[in-house]
């Protein structure tokens, strides 16, 4: 199947948890920690390699600091040695790997300047923080680049942040504004980076448009636009980028995935629809699985609560897709219990994926080679992850998963 293809068959979920919905994670390059960022800004490095020494208690949590006094975190972001952090704050924070160090901060602007463009950081918190190129750090790939509600982009070199050199960090900033009415602002909701060599980036705006710009020149106007890629009314949840470098996948609040050629953005090349995402913008993600040649991607959705008390509640689930026939391929039904499957990392080295759940649970999907299962709380064979291909078949409630013993840490409040 396709989720034996991938090493995704079996779900563990790990002993360590949040105390709310987890809204960012990230495996680093060693593929030895994960990061996890939540709506109450705890941030978290978990030790999950293979060989690492496991405590009694499941997983190892290496270090947990609050980089925003307790706001939440919306973005996590390895790029070798370098840990980008963002959250409901004006500053993207950089960390060493296992987040002990804070080695820098972007600058903060003047929220009371009406051009945006003019200050030296974001006047309003961001809401998306990526590495322009995390695969080497050296002449483009040193820059990373943050979203907020001012209504700017803005490039920042990593380099002159470690090296307290504020002045010159920021290395270009981008004003946006709306297509249809000149003059007035954009708010940009999500962002995506071309991944090889990070000169194409895609912004989706709050007017519902899609934009694409080309970072090596020094014009602000987008190459490519589509003024109306979404619904009306609805909101940019993520956008992830494939390695082709001009495919685009849009996850929105209108219940879809949109896959775009940024080369020509006249439509959408495929639209699936029922997958919810009732969440706000930056909390569904994308993975794709680059060992297969992108030859597969994934996305989450959301729980649907019914409107009356006798209808079920539709549960999450993991939806994979195909991308060379552009067709849904297979899923992974997660327990009610879970909540919202709200954020995606998919760990090339170890061909594992993480996904974080709104109770602040984490889960493994592997294969039965990988990982170490005594970190893991497992689930009963009896009662497996429940998975059902494009012939979209229901599922009784006795089918979800169960725990053989207690989760270990915090207990949700009654």
């Amino acid at each position: 199947s396709p989720m034996r293809e991938l090493g995704l068959a079996n779900c563990a979920e790990l002993s360590a948890r949040h105390y709310s919905s987890v809204f960012a994670i990230d495996v680093d390059p060693t593929g030895n920690h994960c990061v996890s960022g939540s709506s109450d800004g705890d941030v978290r490095i978990i030790d999950i390699g293979a060989q690492s020494i496991v405590s009694k208690r499941g997983v190892s949590v290496l270090h947990s600091w609050k980089p925003f006094q307790g706001h939440a975190v919306h973005s996590l972001a390895y790029a070798q040695n370098l840990l980008l952090v963002a959250g409901l704050s004006c500053e993207a924070k950089l960390y060493d790997s296992e987040g002990r160090k804070q080695l820098g901060a972007t600058p903060r602007g003047d929220m009371y300047l009406q051009d945006a463009s003019k200050t030296s950081g974001h006047g309003a918190h961001t809401t998306k923080a990526l590495w322009r190129d995390p695969a080497s750090i050296d002449t483009f790939s040193a820059h990373f680049l943050t979203i907020g509600l001012d209504s700017t982009l803005r490039i920042w070199d990593s380099n002159r942040i470690t090296n307290k050199a504020n002045s010159g960090a920021q290395v270009r900033v981008i004003y946006l504004r709306k297509l249809a009415a000149r003059g007035q602002r954009a708010v940009p909701q999500s962002v995506a980076v071309e991944r090889s060599g990070g000169r194409l980036t895609t912004i989706g705006c709050d007017d519902g448009s899609l934009r694409v710009y080309d970072l090596n020149t020094r014009i602000d106007d987008p190459i490519q636009s589509a003024p109306r890629a979404i619904d009306l009314g609805a909101e940019f949840s993520s956008l992830a980028c494939a390695a082709d470098g001009h495919t685009i996948l849009a996850r929105s609040s209108d219940d879809s995935l949109r896959v775009w050629d940024t080369r020509n953005l006249i439509s959408e090349i495929a639209c699936f629809r029922d997958l919810p995402c009732t969440v706000s913008s930056g909390a569904v993600q994308l993975a794709y699985a680059e060992h297969l040649g992108d030859a597969w991607f994934a996305t989450g959705t959301t729980c649907r609560r019914q409107r009356r008390a006798e209808e079920p509640t539709e549960s999450s689930r993991l939806v994979l897709f195909n991308s060379k026939a552009l067709k849904k391929a297979s899923e992974i039904i997660f327990p009610e219990s879970a909540g919202s499957s709200l954020s995606l990392s998919w760990a090339a080295q170890l061909q594992q994926m993480l996904v974080g759940f709104a109770d602040g649970s984490l889960r493994l999907l592997n294969s039965d080679n990988h990982g170490n299962p005594s970190k893991f709380h497992s689930y009963s064979e009896q009662n497996p992850v429940t998975s059902s291909s494009h012939n979209n078949e229901r599922h009784a409630p006795h089918q979800q998963l169960i725990r053989k013993k207690p989760m270990f840490g915090p207990s949700k409040p009654d």
